[in-house]
């Protein structure tokens, strides 16, 4: 779908009523529901077909997919930036049904509802902590997790830990993002054992919250952010992504462990803005060296740059 295509559909949906857009996301919904089915009967149906076959069939496939999943998330977002009393009294509707599709179109109407401000952050919460009491649909449970994030309601740190050891690693993401940001002890403990899960992307989540998205600072942070560094060895770009979360996260702590990591890190072929954020927190003369050598040829962010040289310079010191 191209951007025109797009900017066309989304003025289409601005003009329709909230009603309208609830029964086409509604729509959208069943078409994946049977998507869901025939992408089983028709990945079965493969088996015997060349690679070559296989995988112009399934980008196909994909394609297709992706085009319903684009439409259905429009139409989201215009009900969530309307953000109406009518939008929220649907969408709480929507949440009461039997269909778990439609309970999790009601979810994510409700995650960011009235975006920017949140006019139904309250109200949304209590919706999402009772339905979540007692939903077995784990799909719907992973919308909620994300929605109680995105609201950052503290009241669903002790529901959503409950979670942290699912054996499905987009589950434990989704907790992972419900508890960013929670200075709560129950929800900082999860972050530190999801930290180290053996799941690349819940990883890197746990880290970004426990390095960036809070201030508390204790000793068992601190060790859970470095065994990252000690741990993340690989040169794949989500490897180096954690690392620089750690090395961020350490940096902010004032912890000097983070010094040699940093000058290595510093010293790559390949260096991102992280270690260059940390090397401007930790303010420690030993980095200035390396920093004017990646003065040299770093052109990601200039000005970051010249703030971590003149931190880390001796007469910052």
């Amino acid at each position: 779908m191209n951007s025109e295509s797009i900017h066309n559909q989304d003025k289409q949906n601005h003009s329709k009523s909230t009603q309208e857009l609830i029964q086409l996301a509604i729509g959208i919904k069943k078409l994946q529901e049977i998507n869901d089915y025939v992408g089983q009967v028709f990945c079965l149906s493969m088996a015997n077909e060349t690679p070559v076959l296989q995988k112009m069939l399934l980008d196909f496939f994909l394609w297709k997919s992706l085009k319903d999943e684009d439409a259905y998330w429009d139409i989201v977002w215009v009900l969530r930036y309307r953000g109406s009393y009518e939008v929220f009294e649907a969408a709480s509707k929507l949440c009461e049904s039997k269909n778990h599709n439609f309970r999790e179109l009601g979810v994510q109407i409700l995650a960011q509802l009235g975006t920017p401000k949140k006019d139904f952050s309250d109200e949304s919460g209590v919706i999402l902590l009772k339905l979540l009491e007692n939903e077995e649909n784990i799909d719907v449970v992973i919308a909620i997790a994300f929605a109680l994030g995105h609201l950052k309601d503290s009241r669903g740190v002790a529901p959503l830990v409950k979670y942290k050891n699912h054996f499905r690693a987009d589950v434990r993401e989704s907790i992972v993002f419900g508890l960013l940001g929670q200075e709560d002890e129950l929800a900082i403990n999860a972050l530190i054992e999801l930290s180290a899960d053996e799941n690349q992307d819940v990883r890197n989540w746990a880290t970004f919250g426990l390095g960036d998205m809070i201030e508390t600072d204790t000793q068992a942070i601190r060790d859970a952010l470095f065994q990252r560094m000690v741990d993340e060895k690989g040169d794949t770009d989500l490897e180096a992504e954690i690392r620089g979360e750690a090395l961020l996260g350490l940096a902010k702590r004032k912890d000097k462990r983070v010094i040699n990591l940093l000058i290595k890190e510093l010293s790559g072929d390949d260096v991102g803005t992280l270690p260059v954020e940390a090397a401007r927190e930790i303010r420690d003369s030993s980095l200035y060296p390396v920093l004017i050598e990646l003065k040299e040829w770093w052109d990601v962010n200039s000005e970051l740059l010249q703030e971590a040289i003149k931190n880390c310079s001796q007469e910052q010191m």
